[in-house]
């Protein structure tokens, strides 16, 4: 047998295919060949549009998968703040075990930082390449970082910032600014930056 056409489509990032596929009835919570669900495809991916297309067409973000994780946690782990904004739908469908569990994840990659993670996760102290890149579909950049097979995105900060809020936590002013001050690489364009100065203008 061949691989399902939405499979194909999210592989290939055609994004106009995926939501096509979907209007006409494709499962989204499709498996390829290897056993890896669509929705995990496109967050492997970064793309986030295709995230949110198989999110709103039914993918299930919460589905626990062999290896321990969900879609959810892989979005955090992945750094990218858009990803998880487009995998949370709405806060009141999400049980307090899970709001837990990705807190407590992403306070896990802020605490320890991007590559302290990687290194942890890889078991290597080989050098860590590191690539500035910018998200085109949500007009922010970050430092996108590879090691050991493994790529994430340094956006972790934000992801915290973003389920927190997200999850009706209100952080102080200094608590949220001191956070904003300490990133390594700040300033606007960056993502991580990005929300949490976007958190912190709501407060006024």
């Amino acid at each position: 047998m061949g691989e399902d056409p939405l499979i194909t489509a999210v592989r290939s990032g055609d994004e106009n295919a995926v939501r096509m596929l979907l209007e006409d009835g494709a499962d989204p919570d499709v498996f390829d060949q290897q056993g890896t669900p669509a929705l995990c495809l496109a967050i492997s991916a970064f793309n986030s549009t295709i995230a949110g297309y198989l999110v709103e067409g039914g993918a299930d973000p919460d589905r626990r998968l062999p290896d321990g994780t969900t879609p959810l946690l892989r979005a955090v782990d992945s750094g990218s703040i858009g990803l998880v904004f487009d995998l949370l739908g709405d806060a009141a469908m999400i049980s307090e075990a899970t709001r837990a569990e990705l807190l407590a994840r992403a306070r896990q990659w802020h605490e320890m930082g991007p590559v302290a993670g990687l290194r942890e996760r890889t078991g290597t102290s080989d050098e860590v390449e590191r690539v500035r890149i910018r998200d085109r579909e949500w007009f922010t950049e970050y430092h996108e970082l590879r090691l050991g097979g493994i790529t994430v995105r340094d956006g972790h900060t934000g992801i915290l910032t973003l389920l927190e809020k997200h999850f009706g936590m209100h952080l102080g002013f200094d608590e949220l600014a001191a956070r904003a001050c300490a990133l390594e690489y700040p300033g606007w364009e960056h993502a991580a930056w990005s929300e949490i100065v976007r958190t912190l203008a709501r407060r006024q």
